[in-house]
């Protein structure tokens, strides 16, 4: 089930990025890097659900280095 892929997931200590859908929107996304309404273009913005979006509107490879920077960061660190 797709509960127990997230659990394996949060264990296995990997960094992830949800998009709910509407099976999956009342899911516990604790853990996650971000969670987001969907990965969004650029003439249709994502809603972050939890996390921070850093004023991105959609999901890309810069956002992606981002939130890999903020995820290695201790939680007393910025990340750059």
């Amino acid at each position: 089930s797709f509960s127990s892929i997230f659990f394996f997931i949060f264990i296995a200590n990997l960094n992830t990025i949800i998009a709910v859908n509407h099976y999956t929107q009342e899911h516990d996304f604790t853990g996650a890097v971000i969670v987001l309404d969907q990965l969004g273009e650029p003439d249709h913005p994502f809603t972050v659900l939890s996390g921070d979006g850093f004023g991105h509107t959609y999901l890309n490879v810069e956002l992606v280095k981002k939130l890999h920077n903020r995820a290695k960061t201790s939680p007393g660190e910025k990340s750059k």
